[in-house]
């Protein structure tokens, strides 16, 4: 199971792959969330206020790296660039090596992820 560590290491590596180290300079922090699930919509994370929250479900070892690290960028994404979802942000975002892959396993999983978040014992 990826733990906070690991969730911080994965930042710190955006960081300096995409945003020059920005991010450190910032005092962006992330970490672990349980989001309540909607119908048949999950959140997988969200930023707010210089912290980014990752859905905790994304944690499962049955999810690839690519999703959760997907997830971390976009909403590093939202740090930079600001909430809206429009052209700026979308090209953005598909300079992720491995955005149009996680948004296929994401389809794919949905109802599998969906199911994990309503477990109580989700971390």
């Amino acid at each position: 199971m990826r733990d906070q560590e690991w969730l911080e290491s994965a930042l710190s590596a955006l960081d300096l792959i995409y945003f020059e180290g920005q991010l450190r300079e910032d005092e962006v922090r992330i970490k672990w969330h349980k989001f309540r699930p909607a119908k048949n919509c999950l959140t997988y994370g969200e930023y707010f206020n210089k912290e980014i929250r990752v859905n905790s479900v994304l944690a499962r070892a049955w999810v690839p790296d690519f999703v959760v690290v997907s997830t971390v960028f976009h909403e590093t994404l939202h740090h930079v660039i600001g909430m809206d979802h429009d052209l700026t942000f979308d090209l953005a975002e598909s300079r992720f090596a491995h955005h149009t892959k996680a948004l296929l396993w994401e389809a794919a999983n949905i109802d599998k992820l969906l199911e994990e978040s309503k477990k109580k014992d989700a971390t």
